[in-house]
């Protein structure tokens, strides 16, 4: 985290070591469960497995998303595993030879680029359904979208992209329990409660 511009609020810095890190260990993790010594650690390692699958948390598994794109959902899970098999059988050979050579390796990865594309369209779709229910969206990237739609029941993962939605709108305050949102600040740090705003209007 680093300081943002307003005193107490921090945000993120760039994450890409952790990621980095998270695939690396992931890769360690599918390699020590498929040899035959793994036994006596066995929790361990699906313990890693899930917490680090957590981290990584994949676009599809947003409720939202694969409510409305179950087939692909199912088809982006089986390309995952699959690639997972050709991941943990190179990290094992360790040999660019023996890798790019492998018998049917070219056809398989081939097959798994054209699903891909398949479901990237599906998605593309799905995201400009979005858009156009709440136009705002058109000036976010479908990453952020894709992020807005898979914390859909996480408000506080969402306010960093209010400011790429709405002119100076930084954050809200929000209530929990019932949820509800109480004011807005503004970049400047100023702040405007609900009630004003209702007022605004009616007037």
């Amino acid at each position: 985290m680093e300081p943002h511009k307003i005193v107490g609020i921090y945000r993120l810095k760039a994450i890409d070591d952790i990621f980095n890190a998270i695939e690396e260990n992931q890769v360690s993790l599918a390699a020590m469960k498929s040899t035959r010594f793994v036994e006596p650690f066995i929790e361990e390692v699906k313990y890693w497995e899930k917490t680090l699958s957590m981290m990584a948390n994949n676009i599809f598994l947003g409720e939202d998303i694969s409510k409305q794109l179950p087939d692909e959902s199912g088809k982006f899970n089986l390309i995952t595993k699959e690639w997972e098999k050709i991941s943990v059988n190179i990290y094992e050979k360790k040999n660019a030879l023996k890798c790019l050579t492998a018998e049917g390796l070219l056809d398989n990865i081939s097959s798994l680029n054209l699903q891909l594309e398949v479901i990237q369209k599906a998605l593309e779709d799905y995201l400009e359904v979005k858009r156009r229910n709440f136009p705002r969206f058109y000036f976010i990237s479908n990453d952020d979208l894709l992020d807005i739609l898979g914390n859909s029941k996480n408000p506080e993962a969402v306010q960093p992209h209010l400011k790429k939605c709405f002119d100076n709108l930084h954050r809200l305050k929000l209530k929990p329990d019932p949820l509800e949102a109480l004011g807005m600040y503004s970049s400047d740090g100023e702040f405007v409660e609900m009630k004003q705003c209702l007022g605004w209007i009616q007037n």
